[in-house]
């Protein structure tokens, strides 16, 4: 989630929707290029149906022509064999331009095994490298292939590359591994294994805190989890110098100084106001777990909450530590900021002297409020937000930037495009109004 600047803030949502991808030949990973002005770009695809069936081709690589929009090649990075599977969020990709070379990173799922496979594609004739293996892991069933996860970082002068497999769950007897490699060309300069535990408990790494320096030392965060509730407590920080095989100077850290809301392994955290949100000063003692959300007409709606020692316990909304917390309904997903009114969650898009929000459990019911401490809310019109921009000169610019509904967006993509332009005048209402 990004960052907010003080009381004018955007979040880019997708709101609880999901691509039809069974629906699509393709899907749109990333785009890499050297610069904005570079004269080609290269761009990323996944062509794996969101079904996980066998067979499926893996990712297109496509080199085009800025100018022209020509495609110069295509490039198909064929799984290894046809017994191979992908299941949509348990598998990991990393794509990453160095000099004349795109250097992919990326896991597959092969019958009670994952393997990580590293393949450089030369960006001047297409060619793709063989597969270079990088980690095999047995797994217990199809349900743990998630909980073996990758993490692939750099040297500044990207001349070291590391990639850190991690075990999160207590149920497959994997240890953490990090392989070190040189790049030009590529070579295994080093191989560590890390174990499992740390002073007897169950040790997993936070993934996005993990830095490389040329020399290829190695500094990190992991936290400790309790094995029966599977929830994180402890947080340290740990060196790795290149010729060590253990971590070193170990440190006990503040949880709320290292977590990070894209962190597979960070869980929700209550606010006692949006200044101590933006300020990222959470409420000690206390988290909100992932996909803990559930509702009930008897019951209204619940979370699951967790103190420091991993345990968990059922909480209703009204009961909550804060009306303001983040939340993650799964675990690979970046955070939604939520707010609890009239005993109801919503979705926090924009806030300042307008406030918009979207009801969690129904994402497309939408509503406004005029201010934050304000909590009357107010049914969402479109004829209202113009109002405001008319008032305020931003209404001719907000209709020349509506969007342009493309043959190829699905009914979701359409409608996030929307609301997308909303939130973005909604901010720039919320300035001119400070």
């Amino acid at each position: 989630m990004k960052k907010l600047q003080v009381f004018v803030f955007a979040i880019a949502l997708c709101i609880g929707f999901k691509q039809n991808l069974s629906a699509q030949q393709h899907m749109l990973l990333e785009i890499l290029e050297t610069s904005a002005t570079s004269p080609e770009y290269y761009e990323i695809s996944d062509n794996t149906p969101g079904t996980g069936m066998k067979g499926t081709k893996g990712f297109f690589i496509r080199k085009i022509i800025r100018a022209s929009k020509k495609e110069t090649f295509k490039v198909e990075m064929e799984i290894p064999d046809n017994t191979t599977m992908r299941y949509p969020r348990s598998n990991f990709a990393s794509f990453t331009l160095i000099g004349e070379n795109i250097i992919v990173v990326y896991d597959v799922n092969q019958k009670s095994t994952k393997n990580c496979f590293i393949r450089f594609v030369n960006t001047q004739t297409g060619s793709l490298s063989e597969n270079t293996l990088a980690f095999s892991d047995e797994v217990k069933s199809k349900f743990n292939f998630h909980e073996i996860v990758f993490k692939t970082f750099y040297s500044p002068d990207f001349g070291k590359m590391a990639v850190l497999k991690d075990n999160i769950s207590p149920d497959n007897n994997n240890d953490a591994e990090l392989n070190i490699y040189e790049i030009k060309p590529l070579r295994l300069a080093s191989h560590k294994n890390l174990g499992q535990k740390y002073n007897g408990s169950k040790r997993v790494f936070d993934l996005t805190s993990t830095i490389m320096d040329n020399n290829g030392n190695i500094q990190l965060v992991f936290n400790l989890m309790n094995e029966q509730t599977k929830m994180t407590t402890k947080s340290y920080t740990a060196k790795l110098p290149l010729n060590a095989n253990e971590l070193q100077d170990i440190k006990e850290v503040n949880a709320n100084a290292v977590a990070n809301g894209s962190s597979q392994t960070s869980q929700g955290r209550f606010y006692k106001s949006l200044k101590d949100y933006i300020n990222d000063n959470s409420i000690p003692g206390i988290r909100i777990k992932n996909g803990s959300y559930s509702y009930s007409i008897v019951r209204g709606s619940d979370f699951k909450l967790i103190d420091d020692n991993g345990n968990l316990k059922k909480e209703d909304a009204k009961n909550l530590p804060s009306d303001l917390f983040t939340y993650k309904p799964q675990d690979d997903v970046d955070p939604f900021l939520i707010r609890i009114i009239d005993k109801k969650p919503y979705i926090v898009l924009a806030a300042g002297k307008l406030s918009y929000y979207a009801l969690y459990s129904d994402n497309q019911i939408r509503y406004y409020t005029e201010g934050w401490e304000d909590a009357d809310l107010k049914s969402f019109k479109e004829s209202k937000l113009e109002d405001y921009l008319e008032k305020f000169g931003l209404l001719e610019e907000y209709k020349k930037t509506m969007p342009k509904r493309k043959i190829d967006d699905n009914v979701n993509g359409w409608f996030n495009k929307n609301l997308d332009h909303q939130i973005e005048f909604f901010n720039k209402l919320n300035k001119k109004m400070n």
